[in-house]
């Protein structure tokens, strides 16, 4: 049912003849093209019950009208619309106020006539129009919004992305979104659902911004002086032109000047309440729109890799595997590598050519000074607060994956009880304040739990790491340094940093004993030694105190990966006694070699392990001696052990550690940020005397700085280029910025 005429009280009683639904009214003027897209949108995804009322104000181009009729009237059969003309051109304030009290009792949707609606728009709409109460308006996110635009935030755009189109952005934006509802300090105009309560509280526009511009802030303000609250859609995207409803008018600049005046003069807070909320990255709002930003584009991730050093462990392994693994998933749109420079040839031959993946040379202090992706992850345990802070400035949230708790318990590993007592209070501080927390098995995730050390508001996963390795470059066998071909092989092998956990004194105390048995072979133990909890002291020891097997022990250092490789095909049993494990990828590399491994189920071993593998249960070297040589003497039995262990490595893949972890990273970036991150680096804006963190700094700190700058004098004096002085003024100036 479509009908066309001047008369504003038949567009009235037609209505209220209607059932008491919300009206969708789009005041027009000119711009035909554009007002064709926008009727034909809502024509297409508004339900047929629901009426649409056109309301012409004066237009000029009277054939855009009439084709615009014709167009509405084939779309309409099934849907009450309502087009009604006006003789003359009054202007939008006008206009739409004539549109509230045509809808009498009814609520009112109030869309620009360059605005485009997707699927569902309707519906979304009203279940946040209807889930409190106090709700004078409630808007939605568009790509050109002002403060509630995507995807760049406070950056309208006159274009979508590209490859992006209304219905997949809408789409994308609907299924992602966390459905906060943020409240917001004003409605956004472009398109609104205006509470009939509150427009009868309220009342209309104010005649004092016709024609139009900022009339909806002013009755924004008033709303909330009386109670009302303001909300956004976020689940509901919806595509404006940006401009084309005012038209070209020339005197537009000066209208808005004059509006935007009187705004300042009736609401002198408002300028600065929606700077704040605009800068506010601690917000539902700035959840809401970071949200729709991953949703629509995919999620931009920084990785630290500062521990990419001339050497690579099992550490390094995880942050370049876990690095291509989250390149390689869909959700994911980049992947910033943060690196030191120079980068090892190691960790640059394993992503290069990697899509996605971009390396960022960076240094902990030096900030990249503004968040450059959505979520920054660190893939290991910070060792000191000034990395925490370093790496949450690169990005809106921050997730943490925590390998294990050995150094968190054991204060034998450093060289004071205060350097332990830092670590332990950095590692408190990073479990507390990060976004997300992934563990790399399901023990450590409990033993976090256990310490009190994840809030149960803190997202968090298991993220597997995978068990065999993806990245490492192809490399030959090479015999170590110090092996000089004499040890044969079949030998005994243990792999591992020296630390007093890996348990390196039981295995010279299981070779004894087979050597008393014996057995023949040598035993090889490789690793370095690290500055504090080794147990290179206590081995050196107990060879001294059995020297007749002191010509049966290799002791290397650090091997490489090409020296690893011989190593482990040159072994008859892999040894891994280890007492603590976060993981334990040894047994899973032996197996891969085609070596069997005697290991414990210590740790996340007991949880990664097959079931029925034979393991070291008592640690008793007299009683581990025997399962020891039954598999040096059983060929079926240590290959049934390396079978055993390689079937279970297919259930640890670092393409499943990519798609957890990105699982986690799409979860912490459609929430607010960790309130205690927040108050802890002073974004919050907790009050001082009436003065925020932030406001501290911009009416007290900033102006002193600017006059020394500004003062010859001063200046030399206090910030001489290249010396203590200058560099300590600084940083002072920098971190009663961020404290105070």
């Amino acid at each position: 049912m479509f009908t066309v005429t001047s008369e504003a009280e038949e567009v009235s009683r037609a209505l209220d003849a209607l059932p008491n639904l919300p009206v969708v009214a789009v005041p027009i003027y000119n711009s035909f093209e554009a007002v064709s897209v926008c009727v034909d949108s809502l024509c297409t995804h508004t339900p047929t019950e629901v009426p649409i009322l056109l309301v012409d104000d004066g237009s000029s181009d009277a054939a855009g009208l009439a084709s615009l009729e014709r167009r509405t009237r084939r779309r309409s059969e099934a849907r009450p619309t309502f087009l009604l003309r006006k003789s003359v051109n009054e202007g939008f304030v006008a206009t739409a106020n004539l549109i509230f009290r045509l809808a009498r009792h009814r609520d009112v949707v109030l869309v620009n006539s360059d605005v485009e609606v997707a699927a569902t728009w309707y519906e979304r709409l009203m279940a946040v129009a209807r889930s409190s109460n106090t709700l004078a308006s409630v808007s939605c996110l568009t790509n050109h919004g002002a403060i509630l635009s995507v995807p760049e935030r406070n950056r309208p755009l006159r274009h979508l992305p590209a490859g992006q189109d209304v219905e997949r952005m809408a789409r994308l934006i609907g299924a992602g979104s966390a459905q906060l509802r943020p409240r917001i300090p004003t409605a956004v105009g472009h398109c609104v659902y205006f509470h009939r309560l509150a427009l009868n509280a309220v009342g209309d526009f104010s005649d004092r911004f016709s024609p139009g511009y900022g009339e909806e802030v002013d009755w924004s303000q008033r709303a909330v002086a009386m109670g009302f609250e303001h909300a956004l859609a976020d689940d509901v995207f919806v595509f404006h032109r940006g401009g084309e409803s005012f038209g070209t008018d020339p005197a537009m600049r000066e209208r808005q000047r004059r509006n935007d005046a009187l705004v300042n003069d009736h609401y002198p807070y408002y300028l600065r309440a929606i700077r704040d909320v605009a800068e506010d990255r601690n917000s539902p709002l700035a959840a809401a729109l970071l949200a729709a930003r991953r949703s629509a584009l995919g999620i931009s991730v920084a990785v630290d890799g500062l521990c990419l050093g001339r050497s690579m462990t099992g550490t390094q392994k995880v942050v370049l595997e876990l690095t291509c693994a989250l390149a390689a998933d869909p959700r994911v749109r980049c992947v910033e590598l943060l690196v030191p420079d120079p980068l090892a040839d190691y960790a640059r031959a394993a992503v290069m050519n990697v899509p996605k993946v971009v390396l960022r040379p960076a240094v902990v202090g030096r900030s990249s000074g503004e968040a450059t992706a959505d979520v920054a992850v660190r893939p290991y345990q910070f060792g000191a607060i000034s990395e925490l802070r370093w790496l949450e400035g690169w990005a809106e949230r921050l997730v943490l994956l925590q390998l294990d708790f050995i150094a968190y318990d054991n204060p034998s590993y450093f060289s004071s009880f205060r350097e332990w007592d830092r670590y332990r209070a950095t590692q408190r501080l990073a479990l507390g304040t990060a976004d997300g927390v992934g563990f790399i098995s399901a023990t450590i995730r409990r033993a976090a739990w256990e310490a009190h050390l994840l809030s149960e508001s803190t997202p968090s996963a298991v993220v597997y790491p995978g068990a065999l390795d993806t990245r490492g470059a192809e490399v030959s066998a090479m015999a170590p340094r110090g092996t000089g071909g004499s040890v044969p092989p079949g030998f005994l092998l243990q792999l591992g940093v020296a630390f007093e956990h890996k348990n390196r004194l039981f295995t010279l105390r299981l070779a004894g004993e087979l050597w008393k048995r014996g057995w023949q072979g040598q035993l090889v133990l490789a690793g370095p030694e690290p500055s504090t909890g080794s147990s290179v002291a206590a081995e050196g020891d107990w060879v001294s105190r059995h020297p007749e097997f002191r010509n049966r022990v290799t002791v290397l250092g650090a091997v490489s990966e090409a020296e690893k490789l011989w190593l482990y095909s040159n072994a008859g049993l892999v040894l891994y006694p280890t007492l603590s494990e976060g993981f334990g990828l040894v047994p899973f590399e032996a197996a891969e070699r085609g070596v069997p491994c005697l290991s414990t189920r210590q740790g996340s071993l007991d949880e990664v392990l097959p079931r029925d593998l034979l393991t070291l249960r008592s640690l008793d070297p007299v009683e581990e001696a025997d399962s020891a040589l039954a598999i040096l003497n059983d060929c079926e039995l240590a290959q049934e052990m390396v079978a055993m262990v390689r079937r279970r490595a297919a259930d640890f893949t670092w393409e499943a550690a990519g798609s957890s972890l990105a699982d986690l990273l799409f979860e912490v970036t459609g929430r607010p940020r960790n309130p205690s991150a927040a108050v802890r680096w002073g974004r919050a804006s907790v009050g001082l005397d009436g003065l925020s963190a932030t406001g501290w700094t911009r009416r007290v700190l900033d102006p002193m700085a600017d006059r020394a700058r500004g003062n010859e004098m001063v200046r030399q004096w206090l910030l001489p280029v290249g010396t203590r002085r200058g560099s300590f003024s600084r940083n002072l100036y920098h971190r009663l910025a961020r404290d105070l």
